[in-house]
């Protein structure tokens, strides 16, 4: 697997200063954009038909998050370095991610994340995370952030209303690459850190 590493991305304005309340770093996979446009599609829909106020993600910050391993103030430099070698170790194939489903997420009374998640067509990405990354990461020194409770979804909006589970059009697309990305939390900016193609 090769790693490439592109500059940062995102534009805060000239002569700003903006400071994101923390920075996170995290593992991810995202959809291509056939799956991203069906995923805003469906977002628009459910947030019609339910009432909802919450402003839609932007294709290019939906993912489905496999592990977040920081989250602070500050940026790492070594925790990275090892995230990245531990993303070189892995060899894994495309695999196919259905989601066909959307609910909220009832952890807080307000605020709650609209998600599109599946069970069926989601196996693989689970067998993904379970062993080849978790391998991957406990070989570099980052196994104990990997956390045992993983529900697969792609959040599309946040909205205090409750959204019980439904279902929608399957939303497939085909993985081929895992993602290391930098979010600078409370600005809306995700920058890729480095990217690992699966073999074919």
């Amino acid at each position: 697997m090769q790693i490439s590493i592109p500059g940062t991305g995102g534009d805060d304005g000239i002569g700003q200063t903006v400071v994101p309340r923390k920075n996170r770093l995290f593992y991810a996979i995202r959809p291509d954009e056939r799956a991203a446009e069906s995923s805003i599609a469906t977002a628009l829909s459910l947030r019609e038909r339910h009432g909802l106020r919450g402003r839609v993600y932007r294709t290019d910050r939906l993912h489905l998050t496999l592990c977040t391993f920081y989250e602070g103030k500050t940026l790492p430099a070594g925790l990275i370095e090892l995230a990245k070698r531990a993303g070189d170790a892995i060899q894994a194939r495309p695999f196919v991610i259905s989601l066909d489903t959307a609910l909220s997420f009832a952890s807080k009374p307000v605020d709650r994340p609209l998600v599109l998640s599946g069970v069926r067509g989601t196996v693989e990405l689970i067998g993904f995370r379970q062993t080849i990354l978790r391998d991957a990461i406990r070989e570099h020194f980052l196994g104990a952030l990997l956390q045992d409770q993983f529900v697969p979804h792609m959040t599309v909006l946040y909205d205090d209303r409750l959204v019980r589970p439904e279902s929608v059009e399957p939303i497939s697309w085909t993985a081929t690459e895992l993602l290391l990305i930098h979010s600078h939390v409370g600005l809306t900016r995700h920058d890729v850190l480095a990217r690992w193609q699966f073999g074919m």
